[in-house]
């Protein structure tokens, strides 16, 4: 099928978290996108699409039903004609996802943003387990009102940034990019760095030389504030 689609998540209506979402496909001769399908989601904040064993996927991070944040995310599948259920993941206000595949095997990574009473929660690695045919829990990540991840690699080696947004009775807060360990099959701490109100990352070469730009929103006195770019010294990011 060479028909673009495009996912949207739709979070709150004016009277409830539980609405639906819209994927909707080009149409060519209207040269638009139209309605395609709609799928009920909870509080939705972000769509991931990824690839594996020839097959499309959709995850969805769902941040909150109407009573509580402890609510599924969920994985669908494409069967050749919509996207159907698939899988779903306990979260605890997800608000991002980003998928990696690292020596043959695809992880998944939510950025759980908040509980009912805290924004200081563990965030979680997920592994595809062939055998069960789904993806299972590998590792739990602190974070601190995560919103954001982005994967990247340099010099050979795999990282995640995470966009730590908000510590609970503050918005600056240490962001934190962790590295890869081949050995552990796990993500372990790389770099803490400062930021206020993280809302986003991304990774970008230039020229042979590696950075990292963060979206920093408020310092909790303002959303006026400067975001910046680092650099790749060879051993870490200034």
């Amino acid at each position: 099928d060479d028909t673009h689609y495009l996912a949207v998540a739709n979070t709150f209506n004016g009277s409830t978290f539980e609405v639906n979402s819209q994927v909707f496909a080009w149409n060519a001769a209207q040269l638009q996108f139209i309605p395609f399908q709609s799928i009920l989601t909870r509080g939705s904040t972000a769509w991931r699409h990824f690839e594996m064993n020839d097959a499309h996927y959709l995850v969805v991070a769902n941040s909150k039903s109407d009573v509580t944040y402890q609510t599924d995310s969920e994985v669908f599948k494409w069967d050749g004609t919509q996207f159907m259920s698939f899988q779903l993941i306990p979260t605890q206000g997800a608000y991002d996802w980003v998928d990696f595949v690292i020596d043959g095997a695809h992880y998944l990574v939510v950025a759980n943003q908040r509980s009912a009473s805290s924004y200081q929660i563990v965030s979680e690695m997920l592994k595809w387990d062939e055998p069960q045919q789904q993806f299972v829990s590998v590792q739990l990540i602190p974070t601190n009102g995560a919103v954001a991840w982005e994967y990247f690699e340099l010099d050979g080696d795999a990282y995640l940034a995470v966009a730590n947004q908000n510590a609970d009775d503050t918005y600056q807060t240490n962001s934190e990019v962790f590295k890869w360990d081949s050995t552990r099959t796990q993500l372990t701490p790389f770099q803490l760095i400062p930021t206020k109100g993280a809302l986003n990352w991304e990774y970008f070469e230039v020229d042979g030389m590696h950075y990292l730009a963060v979206a920093n929103m408020r310092d909790g006195t303002s959303f006026s504030l400067d975001s910046y770019i680092l650099t790749w010294n060879g051993a870490c990011f200034l």
